[in-house]
């Protein structure tokens, strides 16, 4: 399945729509909600949490932990979280890319 993707460093943690979830039919660990202040200043409620979620991208696999989030815009948000697995990072918001070091090679 393809997915939009919006990397976002202001975001502390990982997102997933929760359609997504279900069409993948994902395990969610059932989780005490947290509220989550998105771009507009309201806040939203987290509903449960997926522990694994693979993500294959550019040929690297990443395994990383998901809420679930009924936002609009995308599919998956990365946050800050994802983006310190990966270490450091350069980001061109011309061409709307990011490039890093995984696996001694360079992956854009």
């Amino acid at each position: 399945m393809s997915v939009k993707v919006l990397i976002d460093g202001g975001s502390s943690d990982n997102f997933l729509q929760p359609r997504v979830a279900e069409f993948l039919k994902l395990p969610v660990v059932m989780t005490p909600s947290f509220k989550v202040m998105v771009g507009n200043e309201n806040y939203m409620e987290s509903e449960g949490l997926i522990q694994n979620l693979t993500l294959i991208a550019q040929g690297n696999v990443f395994t990383l932990p998901v809420f679930l989030l009924s936002f609009s815009g995308a599919d998956l948000i990365l946050g800050a979280n994802w983006l310190k697995t990966i270490g450091p990072h350069l980001a061109d918001y011309d061409s709307l890319q990011i490039k890093f070091l995984q696996d001694g090679r360079f992956t854009t």
